[in-house]
C-alpha cells in the first residue's frame, strides 16, 4: 500500500499537521523478562508474532470510502504508531481522518486483547513526517508522552489538541454528543481523560442484530481480564491496571447487554471492599 502524502522537497522532508495515535503493549518487558526457559521465549515469541501479524495488516488498510493512501503505519517490537495527514476530502474538517483512526485503533486495542495482550497509547495532533526511515514531529513527541505519563491503564487518550477536533466534530450532529457517532467512540474517565471507548467502537455499528454474535468476543474479554486479575492479585501496581478494565468492562457491557449479567466481571474482583475485621478473623483468634 503507499503511504500517506508525507513528502521531500528539495531533499528536506516536509511535515505536515497530523493526526498520529501512539500504542504501546502494556507489561511488555515484564512478559519477556519472565519468559526464562526457551520453550516460554518461544511460545510468548509465537503468541505475539501471531497477534501482530494478524492486527496490523488490519489498520494499515485503507478506511471504507476513503482514499486509497490512509496510514503511515510504523511498528517496533512492542509499539504501533499510525499517522495520517490532514487533507482536504471530507470538508476539510478532520473528522473522517481522526473518526476512521479512532475505530481502527479501537479494533486493533480489542482484537489484542482478546489474544491476552493489552494496550496504552495517546492519540495527538500537529506536526509529524513519517516514512520507511523515521518517524518525527512534535504529534509523536505529544502522542508519547500522553501514553507514558497519563494513559496509566489500558487505554487510549487523547490529548488537549485532539479532544478540541471532537468537540468541533460533535457539534455538527442535531442536538450534539448524543447524536454523534463519538459518542460511542469516547468515553470520559473519573479523572477527565477521554479515551477510546474499544469494546464498543470495535463493534463498528449499531445494529442490534449483530449483538449476539459480539457476545462470544465480550465473553471472551472478560475471561481474559478476569485471569489476570487473578493472577496479579499480589502485584498492587499491575492489578489496578486489570481491575480499571474490568470496571471499564462491566460499564460497556451492562449497557450493550442490560439484562445479561453472564458477560459481566464479580464486583468483588473489581472493587478491593473493604471487611470488617470479623469478616477475616474467626473468633477464636
Amino acid at each position: 500500500m503507499a503511504e500517506p502524502i508525507y513528502t521531500i522537497k528539495d531533499g528536506v522532508p516536509q511535515m505536515q499537521e497530523s493526526f498520529l495515535i501512539f500504542i504501546d503493549i502494556l507489561g511488555y518487558q515484564e512478559m519477556t523478562r519472565t519468559a526464562r526457559s526457551k520453550n516460554q521465549q518461544s511460545a510468548l515469541l509465537s503468541r505475539l508474532h501471531t497477534a501482530l501479524s494478524q492486527q496490523v495488516p488490519a489498520v494499515s488498510r485503507a478506511g471504507d470510502g476513503g482514499p486509497s493512501e490512509w496510514y503511515a503505519t510504523r511498528i517496533f517490537t512492542d509499539n504501533l504508531v499510525l499517522a495520517r495527514p490532514l487533507l482536504h476530502f471530507g470538508g476539510g474538517t478532520g473528522e473522517p481522518e481522526l473518526g476512521w483512526m479512532m475505530l481502527d485503533a479501537a479494533r486493533y486495542q480489542f482484537n489484542l486483547a482478546l489474544q491476552g495482550f493489552y494496550v496504552r497509547g495517546g492519540i495527538a495532533v500537529g506536526p509529524a513526517y513519517v516514512d520507511d526511515y523515521v518517524v518525527f514531529g512534535p504529534a509523536l513527541i505529544e502522542a508519547h508522552d500522553i501514553e507514558s505519563e497519563r494513559a496509566v491503564f489500558p487505554r487510549i487518550v487523547l490529548t488537549e489538541g485532539a479532544r478540541a477536533y471532537v468537540r468541533k466534530h460533535v457539534s455538527f450532529y442535531a442536538a450534539g454528543a448524543i447524536n454523534a457517532p463519538q459518542n460511542s467512540e469516547v468515553l470520559v474517565d473519573s479523572d477527565g481523560e477521554w479515551f477510546v471507548n474499544y469494546m464498543d467502537a470495535a463493534l463498528g455499528d449499531d445494529d442490534p442484530g449483530l449483538l449476539p454474535s459480539y457476545r462470544h468476543h465480550v465473553l471472551v474479554h472478560r475471561e481474559n481480564t478476569t485471569a489476570n486479575i487473578k493472577a496479579f492479585a499480589s502485584n498492587r501496581r499491575i492489578l489496578e491496571k486489570y481491575r480499571w478494565v474490568g470496571r471499564y468492562h462491566n460499564y460497556v457491557a451492562g449497557y450493550l447487554y442490560p439484562d445479561d449479567e453472564e458477560v459481566l466481571i464479580p464486583d468483588v474482583l473489581l472493587a478491593g471492599p473493604f471487611r470488617r475485621l470479623s469478616d477475616v478473623l474467626s473468633t477464636k483468634e
